[in-house]
C-alpha cells in the first residue's frame, strides 16, 4: 500500500483501505457536455455584466427608488426668547426633632435638612450625622416619622411631601 504525496482523489480498493492516487483522465465522451457547461456560464455571465438582468423584487437602489416629497409642508414657528426661569431661592437650612424605637431601645435626636424652592433635598436629611453609623440610620428612619408629625402640624408644607415621597435607606 503506497500513498503519492502529490495526490488529489482517493481511490477505494477495498472496504476501510483508501489510497491516494493521482486523478484520471477524463472518459473520451465526458468532454463535450464540460465544454458545453463552461461555455454557456461564459454566454450568461458576459450576459449579465452588461446590466441586461432584472433587479431582484426587495432590493433598493439609485434606479428603482423614488424619493417621497417632504411630508412636513408647515413654515417654521419663529423663535421667541422666553423670560428665564425664576432665581433659584438660597437653600435654607431647618431642623427639628426626632425619635425612633430600635432594638436598642428608644433613640432621639435632632436632624437637620436643607430646603430649597420649597422642596427637601433628601441628600441633605441627617447630615450633622456621621454617615453610614447606625445612628444616622436611626435618624433617617425618625425623619420620615418626623416628617409625617410636621405635615400633620402644619408646621412645614415641604414636609408633606417629603412624607410620601421619602425613603430612608437612600
Amino acid at each position: 500500500m503506497r500513498a503519492d504525496k502529490d495526490c488529489a482523489t482517493p481511490r477505494r480498493r477495498s472496504a476501510g483501505n483508501a489510497l491516494w492516487s493521482l486523478p484520471q483522465r477524463p472518459r473520451r465522451g465526458a468532454l463535450a457536455p464540460l465544454l458545453l457547461a463552461i461555455l454557456l456560464g461564459c454566454c450568461l455571465a458576459s450576459h449579465t455584466a452588461s446590466g441586461a438582468t432584472p433587479a431582484r423584487p426587495g432590493t433598493f437602489g439609485d434606479d428603482n427608488y423614488p424619493p417621497r416629497g417632504a411630508l412636513n409642508r408647515l413654515p417654521a414657528t419663529p423663535r421667541s426668547h422666553a423670560p428665564g426661569r425664576e432665581p433659584k431661592a438660597a437653600p435654607v437650612i431647618r431642623s427639628a426633632a426626632w425619635s425612633w424605637r430600635s432594638n436598642r431601645g428608644m433613640v432621639q435626636g435632632r436632624f437637620q435638612w436643607q430646603e430649597r424652592n420649597g422642596r427637601i433635598d433628601y441628600a441633605s436629611v441627617c447630615r450633622n450625622e456621621r454617615p453610614g453609623s447606625l445612628r444616622y440610620r436611626d435618624c433617617r428612619r425618625g425623619a420620615r416619622a418626623a416628617f409625617a408629625r410636621l405635615c400633620r402640624e402644619r408646621r412645614d408644607p415641604a414636609a408633606c411631601h417629603a412624607q410620601n415621597n421619602y425613603s430612608p435607606l437612600r
